[in-house]
């Protein structure tokens, strides 16, 4: 007996999305004349007609695919993406849909990722940090939405869950302000793969300062190329052997920022009891007791979860990807790393 044809094979065949299939079979619009007409040549010559048996069950979810870098830089990523994972799967198993999780590495080929998905029969994705253009575009060519997570380099092309990075540090420094400190530190690293983030966050941090009325020196600025404990210590000595050191450090993130705990401490000065230190983040898994305790101003990631979940659910209904953006206003999250001054 010759096996019943799906719309799934019929998506193979056409190199498209099982998602596109049933918007070329329904004669929806938003599909290209040259993806529509070689999905219906493929759907004839295999004799498809889209028609559904009136017993078939209908338990079958939508898969929405999430690509994740298991080679960041970063070692305590992990405890940054969990709560938005788990967050995301929440909010798609509401919504009749299912999370597949798609290992990538920054060498992993743009074919090799579109063959990945395609052959998964994904509706969506959305990329935790992870950025491939070429391979975007192209599944957005055949009408597979892209959500990208927490990475700002092609905001102006895709729709995008970002934090709201320029409040954050604003927020951040008039903390420290409030407690007294007019003497502060800003430290940031190189991330050219998150260059707007960057500007954003210093960018916060001199308006506060101008904000504050703070009248701070050139050598408050203080830029990393990599943030190693040996770098860190050899500029933060030339900072603190000058009279009237600073009382506060702003660190990037709190991943630097433990990096500045275990600088100062091997210089012999004590947060918070010689200099307060905050930073933006919570990428740090707080619980492990060797990872210093840092004050910092938290990204919500639950939120961003189901800000991505929902965004993505709502491109897929509307079958519209008009590049949007939505931002997690982040939130204090003391943890004693700052004094008050009197």
């Amino acid at each position: 007996m010759k096996q019943k044809v799906t719309s799934s094979d019929v998506a193979k065949k056409a190199g498209v999305s099982q998602s596109t299939v049933s918007l070329v079979l329904s004669g929806k619009d938003n599909i290209s004349e040259e993806v529509r007409k070689r999905v219906l040549q493929v759907a004839k010559d295999m004799g498809y007609s889209g028609r559904r048996s009136s017993n078939r069950k209908t338990s079958g979810k939508r898969k929405v695919g999430m690509l994740i870098d298991l080679s960041p830089p970063l070692p305590f990523i992990w405890s940054f993406e969990r709560p938005i994972l788990e967050s995301i799967e929440k909010y798609l198993n509401e919504h009749d849909m299912s999370l597949v999780i798609l290992p990538v590495k920054p060498d992993t080929g743009d074919d090799e990722i579109y063959t990945k998905i395609v052959s998964n029969q994904l509706t969506g994705i959305i990329s935790m940090l992870y950025i491939k253009e070429k391979t975007f575009q192209k599944l957005r060519s055949i009408h597979i939405p892209v959500i990208v997570l927490m990475n700002d380099a092609l905001q102006t092309q895709f729709p995008a869950i970002l934090v709201d990075d320029f409040q954050g540090v604003f927020d951040g420094i008039t903390y420290l302000v409030n407690r007294g400190h007019r003497k502060l530190v800003y430290i940031d690293y190189n991330r050219p793969d998150m260059p707007s983030t960057v500007i954003d966050r210093l960018y916060g941090f001199k308006k506060a300062v101008e904000h504050h009325n703070l009248n701070l020196p050139d050598s408050s600025l203080i830029r990393c190329s990599e943030p190693t404990i040996d770098e860190l210590k050899e500029k933060l000595e030339k900072v603190f052997s000058k009279e009237n050191p600073p009382t506060a450090i702003f660190a990037f993130d709190d991943y630097i920022g433990a990096s500045i705990a275990f600088a100062l401490q091997s210089l012999g000065i004590s947060v918070p009891e010689k200099v307060s230190l905050i930073s933006m983040g919570d990428v740090l898994d707080y619980s492990i007791p060797y990872i210093p305790q840092i004050t910092t101003v938290r990204i919500n990631t639950s939120i961003a979860g189901r800000m991505a979940g929902r965004l993505l659910f709502d491109i897929m209904e509307k079958n519209t990807d008009e590049p949007q953006i939505l931002k997690v206003t982040p939130s204090l999250c003391e943890r004693g790393s700052c004094r008050k001054i009197p």
